[in-house]
């Protein structure tokens, strides 16, 4: 999903080679090593990951699961062939690393040490972490680019955040919407904008590609429905604290990814939430 966006909106920028999972299968370390030290990439981009977290947390603490093998394993082993050929490597990880903050308004920095608080975490969320861990500690030339709930303004079958919802409301089957939480949703142009800028630059660290301010899932839906013309007023509110208690899937109620200090090392700026959903949905008409 976020690869096939990216794709779409860079173009031809870069000389892309876009191996499929038969070719590149991130699990395998010899057909990993194989490729790299044949293909010599100035730079690796990884956009793999196992990303569906209800399903991960049936895997929880299976380290042979397929969860952990695409999310950490997968990750130390493009580290590993990344490392030894030379190859800048940048990797694409996630907000919910962290285990959340006390109050809204609080956020993460791009240098904030982990929360090592595993019971507040997902399954998902902890191979995300331990992947960052795993390329951290075998490579030397590495970029990490944290997002969140990404969302873009061009046609896609997979739906991102925002294509949901309208899907959903055109299709009468809106579900209650969390209220009580807040995110810091990526729009595509915005990570897309930071990650060339890491590519042409060479750039190593970890950065965060987010939209600015905070928001609940409800709050966002509710401007998506009203600035497309659709109808909100049906809109439920939800509660994620409710949703974690009776799924058994740890959800932090505040994970907010501050961008100061990528956008002023990147020299970009990215837009409010509410500015990239009105040109994502100026994009789509």
């Amino acid at each position: 999903l976020v690869a096939t966006h990216y794709l779409n909106y860079t173009g031809k920028l870069h000389d892309f080679i876009c191996p499929d999972e038969k070719e590149l299968d991130i699990t395998d370390a010899v057909l990993v090593e194989n490729y790299v030290t044949r293909v010599k990439p100035d730079c690796l981009v990884n956009f793999a990951a196992y990303t569906d977290t209800k399903n991960a947390e049936t895997q929880r603490n299976d380290e042979k699961g397929s969860v952990w093998k695409i999310n950490v394993d997968g990750v130390k082993n493009l580290a590993e062939a990344c490392n030894k050929n030379g190859t800048h490597l940048i990797h694409i990880s996630t907000d919910l690393i962290f285990s959340g903050k006390d109050a809204a308004s609080e956020m993460y920095h791009e240098d904030e040490i982990y929360g090592l608080f595993y019971d507040k975490i997902s399954w998902y969320g902890i191979t995300k972490l331990e992947g960052e861990i795993a390329l951290v500690e075998n490579s030397k030339d590495y970029a990490i680019i944290r997002i969140a709930y990404p969302f873009a303004g061009s046609a896609h079958t997979k739906k991102d955040m925002l294509h949901n919802i309208i899907h959903l409301s055109d299709s009468n089957n809106l579900n209650p919407m969390f209220a009580d939480n807040t995110i810091t949703p990526t729009y595509i142009n915005d990570l897309a904008k930071a990650l060339n800028r890491i590519i042409k630059g060479h750039l190593t660290g970890i950065f965060h590609a987010v939209s600015h301010e905070p928001v609940s899932h409800y709050e966002f839906a509710k401007y998506v429905l009203e600035k497309s013309g659709r109808d909100f007023s049906k809109l439920e509110k939800g509660s994620l604290k409710e949703f974690a208690q009776k799924s058994g899937i740890p959800r932090p109620l505040y994970i907010n990814l501050d961008t100061t200090g990528t956008e002023k090392r990147l020299g970009v700026k990215f837009g409010t939430w509410k500015q990239n959903v009105d040109d994502a949905l100026k994009l789509l008409t």
